[in-house]
């Protein structure tokens, strides 16, 4: 294996998502590897556990990434570089990867030489929820952002998509799956929860409250199926978003068999003990949750969205993916799921076992050979 000694990841935050998650993880591993790893949030969110011997920076102590102007993404990529060329002076870095649309925004914007930039959703599908002059300025900043760029995708969907839709030249494109620690899953899944238990028999989703994942569409799906077991739904988002399902939920007169769980530190528990995990997003870039179900021998059921699923649930599982957005073919394999689901395989899951993903990380050009392009 090509050992690196010295790697910075930056990302938006530390806040309870799935990408924040893997990035966690690929710093953990490392770390155990005997690297000096270096994490750079733009901003202070922090919800996950942080091990203790890894470096952990903050470009900003604000609470809200989202409503960056673009002279407040200009500030930060000077404080980016300020703070690359300060933990550089004794030693460079081998590898810099950012992970995440506002930290590339930002990374870009500093030009710090020979940095990787991972794409972890599907931009085109990001794109058509424009409109307008908003559109455009995306599908810019897009190319501004990621042309001429060292890229890594965390699917081959998005891969394929960058390459065909959105035709950005880049100097390199691989994809590499987000890494997953089966051991530490399926240990963590063992821990008991006693709330778990008053909601049994269940149907989960796990994911933040947002128009991409498509709860609209999960909940008719649940009413139409008419299954006994309930479904709960682990996260949060905004309040808007919380109304809104919570008024569905009155309307479709499913009140008594739909529960909020909150954002759990520890899912898998939730997840392992369910019948049953739906998915029903518009898009994704490689949803995690599918992968982690599936360790935790947890049957699914998904939308065949751009991109990821097709990626996870292949073989005889490709049978319980289902159109986006059709109501009656979901709930049609959630009844179908709950009764014949098919042997979840150790070949289904390989593929993103941790060690793979890190000999994958490692074995990525270094800095000096980028920059010698």
């Amino acid at each position: 294996m090509n050992k690196r000694k010295k790697t910075a990841l930056f990302i938006d935050s530390l806040q309870g998502g799935g990408a924040e998650k893997n990035v966690l993880k690929i710093a953990e591993k490392l770390t155990e590897l005997k690297h000096e790893v270096h994490l750079i949030c733009t901003e202070k969110i922090i919800s996950y556990e942080v091990p203790n011997k890894l470096n952990l920076h903050f470009l900003s102590d604000s609470r809200k990434i989202t409503g960056y102007k673009f002279i407040d993404r200009l500030i930060l990529s000077k404080r980016f570089k300020k703070l690359i060329d300060k933990l550089e002076v004794n030693s460079e870095f081998d590898l810099i990867i950012s992970h995440m649309r506002t930290s590339d925004f930002i990374a870009r914007l500093s030009k710090v030489p020979g940095i990787y930039y991972s794409i972890r959703n599907n931009l085109s599908s990001q794109l058509k929820e424009k409109k307008g002059k908003k559109y455009f300025l995306a599908k810019w900043q897009a190319k501004k952002i990621y042309g001429k760029q060292n890229l890594i995708t965390v699917s081959e969907g998005i891969k394929n998509d960058i390459i065909n839709i959105l035709k950005i030249p880049v100097n390199s494109i691989k994809t590499i799956y987000n890494p997953f620690d089966f051991e530490d899953i399926k240990n963590k899944a063992k821990e008991t929860n006693k709330d778990i238990e008053k909601y049994k028999p269940y149907i989960i989703h796990v994911g933040s409250f947002k128009r991409q994942k498509r709860h609209d569409i999960l909940l008719k799906a649940y009413k139409k199926a008419n299954t006994d077991a309930n479904l709960v739904l682990v996260g949060d988002g905004s309040d808007k978003e919380y109304q809104y399902l919570k008024d569905l939920i009155k309307e479709l007169n499913i009140t008594e068999k739909v529960f909020f769980a909150g954002w759990q530190k520890n899912p898998y528990p939730w997840i392992a003990n369910a019948k049953l995990f739906v998915l029903t997003s518009d898009y994704e870039g490689l949803p995690t949750v599918l992968i982690e179900s599936l360790i935790c021998g947890t049957p699914v059921v998904s939308t065949n969205c751009p991109s990821g699923p097709d990626e996870i649930l292949t073989g005889d599982l490709s049978g319980f993916l289902t159109p986006v957005g059709d109501i009656d073919t979901i709930s049609k394999k959630i009844n179908e799921a709950l009764t014949n689901y098919p042997e979840i395989h150790p070949e289904h899951l390989k593929k993103f076992d941790i060690n793979f993903i890190i000999e994958q990380i490692l074995s990525l050009k270094d800095r000096n050979a980028l920059r010698k392009k």
